[in-house]
């Protein structure tokens, strides 16, 4: 699996908008850049496994006091594969490639759930709940450090 910087050329990003969930986080990507800027590899990413548009992940905006948020999703016929593990993954791998020190965080409903896990298995770990602007209250994920590269057999 590869991400792929989403960028602003809707041309240059046609292969991998054949989904309307696809379509959707592209118009949204759209719309955030002018506020956050597009600052790689602070940006968002199509997941792409084979000829494949499997999911979604980013930054949720440019580093900010060294320490910045994702996110991911994964294409519903594609839940269950491992997908998000390694989305999230590959969003750790590339913040710590171009800002070694930086701290890494991620939000999530208070509750186990999906996401919980995928963190789990990316080595973070629960700081408590807080409360998001446009979520309300949730539960804030720090990642730990020690990435473990893993090739899941469908990813």
């Amino acid at each position: 699996m590869q991400l792929i910087p989403i960028t602003t050329d809707q041309e240059e990003m046609q292969d991998y908008l054949r989904h309307e969930f696809t379509k959707s986080v592209f118009e949204t990507w759209q719309k955030l850049y002018p506020v956050w800027g597009y600052n790689p590899p602070w940006v968002g990413f199509f997941a792409v496994r084979g000829a494949d548009t499997v999911g979604v992940g980013g930054f949720k905006g440019p580093l900010k006091n060294n320490t910045v948020e994702l996110a991911y999703g994964t294409i519903p016929e594609y839940e269950g594969q491992g997908v998000a593990t390694k989305i999230c993954q590959l969003l750790v791998k590339a913040a710590i490639e171009h800002t070694p020190s930086v701290f890494i965080t991620a939000r999530t409903l208070p509750k186990k759930c999906a996401s919980t896990r995928i963190l789990c298995k990316n080595n973070f770990k629960k700081q408590g709940l807080v409360d998001d602007p446009e979520d309300g209250p949730v539960w804030e994920w720090l990642w730990q450090g020690n990435l473990k590269i893993t090739n899941f057999a469908k990813t």
